[in-house]
């Protein structure tokens, strides 16, 4: 499902991502599938037939999830002091507990799209509120700039084939690679909503199974970080010139 949503939505992507990691992180919290759907959940939040039977006369929490909406709307609010996908998953935590009639989980994919949109909602308020330089001309959107980092890789692919694979100091499997890991790592820092978490060992590790940080860090990092410098220079330029 996450490829599904990786070649549809990559912003979404990204969200998914980083909620998965900051789930990790957080040790009240794991994921939990129920039937063909990943749910955030509190530790321990799960329990046995009989003791669900047992409690469902009393629980405040009918297990239904907070309408999207109204989830969205919570988080627009909280935004500005959430600083990673941690902080804000620390909000939709505390709002999913101080109303007790909605269950205090949350299906994972929906909760990406509430955190994306709150986000998205602020940035569309507060981004772009000092001077504009060229007020005929918008800012662009976020297909906008894929296309821009799509583009620019492309050419820089092209360009660095011959000296990487035609010398033969990788294959064109692991070139492949870096370059689909630099098209999530760029979009990660570029495109809305971002993920600063996002590192070069941990975009490249999706793409060469089983990549350690040491095998990152002595066969592929000075190759990677150099390519991705040459397209973020690049990038920089052609976003620049456009707005």
């Amino acid at each position: 499902m996450f490829e599904a949503y990786r070649a549809a939505d990559r912003s979404l992507s990204n969200q998914i991502r980083a909620l998965k990691r900051a789930v990790g992180q957080h040790e009240d919290l794991h994921l939990q599938r129920r039937g063909m759907v990943q749910w955030v959940e509190l530790v321990g939040q799960r329990k046995s037939p009989r003791s669900r039977e047992k409690t469902r006369r009393t629980s405040r929490r009918p297990g239904r999830p907070m309408p999207l909406e109204a989830l969205e709307a919570h988080l627009t609010g909280e935004v500005e002091a959430a600083s990673s996908a941690g902080d804000l998953l620390e909000k939709a935590i505390n709002t999913l507990r101080a109303h007790p009639d909605y269950e205090a989980a949350y299906p994972l994919t929906r909760l990406a799209q509430a955190m994306r949109a709150a986000r998205a909602r602020v940035q569309s308020v507060t981004e772009h509120s000092g001077p504009v330089v060229h007020p005929d001309r918008p800012v662009l959107r976020p297909e906008e700039t894929q296309a821009c980092i799509q583009n620019t890789l492309s050419a820089l692919r092209s360009e660095k084939r011959p000296t990487y694979v035609g010398e033969g100091k990788i294959s064109e499997e692991t070139y492949s690679a870096y370059f689909a890991a630099l098209q999530e790592r760029l979009e990660a820092r570029f495109v809305p909503p971002a993920d600063p978490e996002l590192t070069h060992h941990g975009a490249l590790m999706e793409h060469l199974s089983g990549l350690s940080k040491e095998t990152y860090r002595d066969q592929h990092r000075a190759r990677f970080e150099y390519l991705f410098r040459q397209a973020r220079e690049r990038i920089v330029d052609r976003l620049q010139d456009a707005v």
